[in-house]
């Protein structure tokens, strides 16, 4: 075993305290470490704590992920993108050190590049079901259709509806919060869509469910033909509100759903034995007003006296001749 290594680095600040005075290069010594191998046996190894190290372009990075990354951000890191994709290789920032930086090579490109409705067709084709991360910038041209949520846990709302650019048309299925879909989501609205999944729906389209986000774009941005073939929507079941005068005449154990506003809300409190959760509140529309009981999850919602919202699945119930609603396992809040 050698008395040591000496190793010259390129960059002059390595090892400034211990940099041998003639050659400037630092002495890397042996070291030992002792351990313990099966059935207690007592190892100990000697070596130089030097491992090989390798460099790459920024270019041959793409893809790469690494736990520690020296990188030159100089003069030479010229391109668009290119900072991003060597600062996106680490996974820490504990692993990352800049040999150079130079602001000048933080750049991006002000071009964007968009897939085609007639590129999501052809793809779809071949991949039952393929997450696209290239945005796709296209113009609502039907009337959209809303639909509640199916997960009682998220305010979110489901809106279909066809959307095209010059390529051809697609169905599109976004899930997002409420006041996002109806703010941005409206007939002849262009919008990009920067993450979704392509599902193949049936033999003639394919369908956009929405994963990510959404950017409203002035309507002028797109340009589309006149004449497109546009396939049919299916209808979402349509809910029948039952006005709240009606509701309160309503017998015990009756399926309803009623919309208003909320007048008041009293704390949530602990029933049967302080194991069930329940929140008392109360909905008002132009007929009357009327209690609703959220039990167990449901009175974790986060409802807010004067909020205009609409409960479905609720269940007439009776508590000390006053009649009210209850929520189920099948309640809904909009």
């Amino acid at each position: 075993m050698p008395y040591g290594v000496k190793v010259l680095f390129d960059d002059p600040r390595v090892g400034k305290l211990f940099k041998d005075s003639t050659t400037q290069a630092i002495l890397i010594k042996p070291v030992t470490v002792d351990f313990f191998g099966k059935e207690g046996i007592q190892i100990q190894r000697t070596q130089i704590p030097l491992m090989p190290s390798w460099a790459v372009t920024i270019h041959k990075s793409q893809g790469m992920t690494v736990s520690n990354v020296v990188i030159n951000l100089g003069p030479k890191c010229n391109k668009p993108g290119q900072a991003y994709v060597a600062l996106s290789r680490v996974q820490s920032l504990r692993g990352l050190a800049l040999t150079e930086f130079t602001e000048k090579s933080i750049k991006v490109s002000r071009k964007m590049s968009f897939q085609t409705v007639s590129d999501l067709k052809n793809l779809s084709s071949s991949d039952e079901k393929a997450i696209i991360t290239k945005p796709i910038k296209v113009k609502i041209i039907v009337d959209p259709v809303y639909h509640h949520d199916d997960n009682p846990t998220t305010p979110n709302v489901i809106v279909m509806s066809i959307v095209a650019d010059d390529s051809g048309t697609i169905k599109c299925h976004i899930s997002n919060e409420k006041d996002i879909v109806k703010k941005f989501f409206q007939k002849n609205t262009s919008i990009v869509i920067l993450k979704c999944t392509i599902t193949t729906c049936d033999e003639e389209l394919a369908s956009i469910e929405h994963q990510h986000a959404i950017k409203h774009l002035p309507c002028s941005n797109i340009q589309l033909e006149t004449k497109l073939t546009l396939p049919l929507l299916p209808s979402f079941p349509t809910i029948k509100f039952t006005p709240i005068a009606e509701a309160l005449k309503l017998p015990r154990k009756r399926q309803i759903s009623i919309e208003g506003k909320i007048t008041k809300i009293e704390p949530p409190i602990k029933v049967k034995n302080n194991s069930i959760d329940l929140k008392k509140v109360f909905l008002k529309d132009t007929t009357g007003m009327m209690q609703v009981s959220l039990w167990k999850d449901k009175a974790s919602l986060p409802l807010s006296q004067g909020d205009v919202i609409s409960f479905t699945g609720l269940q007439t119930s009776m508590f000390q001749n006053k009649p009210m609603a209850s929520s189920t396992t099948q309640t809904q809040v909009n």
